[in-house]
């Protein structure tokens, strides 16, 4: 739970780089996928964006994470990520 936390916080520090708003959408599709318990969108998406293995793997291991959660802390979680999507430096109000 910490490491996902910290993950959340990682994510939210540089969504807020202004250099990196057109980042936040892709971010905001990476971490639905992963909330997601099927592996497909996950893999989809890295393939597109061209991820090596241990990239991959890296991933893969998140999801697993974020597969154990219980639905009350995905919830929590998923209300995190809208929350920084929709953020004035997300959508560059």
């Amino acid at each position: 739970m910490k490491f996902l936390i910290l993950f959340s916080t990682i994510l939210l520090t540089l969504t807020q780089n202004n250099l990196l708003v057109d980042a936040c959408l892709p971010i905001y599709k990476l971490l639905a996928d992963i909330n997601i318990n099927n592996r497909l969108p996950l893999t989809a998406f890295l393939t597109n964006f061209r991820a090596d293995n241990t990239t991959q793997e890296g991933f893969y291991q998140l999801h697993e994470c974020f597969s154990a959660l219980t639905l009350s802390d995905k919830l929590r979680h998923t209300a995190l990520e809208t929350k920084i999507a929709l953020s004035p430096q997300c959508t560059n109000n």
